[in-house]
């Protein structure tokens, strides 16, 4: 899993942890509070296994894309990406008083 925050010109920071070794299919979730993510893997989208979590200071909105890599300059990587889903968090609503 990779974070990688909107970065300045010539800024390569980004934050890379390796998660378990598992069989395929597999999930992923990465979920943000405020300016912390937290990135989770499971095999049965039931149980999860926290892998990382990063403090990323950003805007309530933000952009979401998905990507891979073969780490083979010489070789391609192709993958499908099923179940993609982006869940946004209601805003509370003040109590009325």
């Amino acid at each position: 899993m990779r974070v990688t925050p909107a970065m300045e010109a010539g800024d390569k920071s980004s934050h890379n942890t390796d998660g378990p070794s598992f069989n395929l299919p597999y999930w992923l979730r990465l979920t943000r509070n405020g300016d912390f993510f937290t990135g989770e893997v499971s095999a049965d989208e039931k149980n999860w296994r926290r892998v990382d979590s990063i403090a990323v200071p950003m805007s309530k909105t933000l952009h979401v894309g998905l990507a891979l890599s073969a780490h083979n300059n010489s070789a391609l990587n192709s993958s499908l990406f099923d179940n993609v889903t982006v869940t946004p968090v209601p805003t509370p609503v003040a109590n009325a008083r």
